[in-house]
């Protein structure tokens, strides 16, 4: 697996990936759409799941506009 460091604004990013598959869920994520398995709108938390590995990420007010 290749890692690159880069130096970016997370908003630079944001803005060179395809919109509909990848979306920002707080100031620090952003996720591809494709790996959620579920959001919990009164927890703010969205929950994610790749292969045999899950995790869940706090979903800013915001961001939680704009996935629901």
């Amino acid at each position: 697996e290749k890692h690159e460091i880069i130096s970016m604004t997370l908003g630079s990013v944001e803005e060179l990936l395809p919109k509909e598959t990848f979306v920002r869920i707080n100031r620090s994520i952003i996720i591809n759409r494709n790996f959620i398995t579920k959001i919990q709108t009164s927890k703010r938390l969205c929950h994610l799941s790749k292969e045999d590995e899950e995790c869940s990420f706090s979903i800013s007010a915001s961001h939680l506009r704009q996935l629901c």
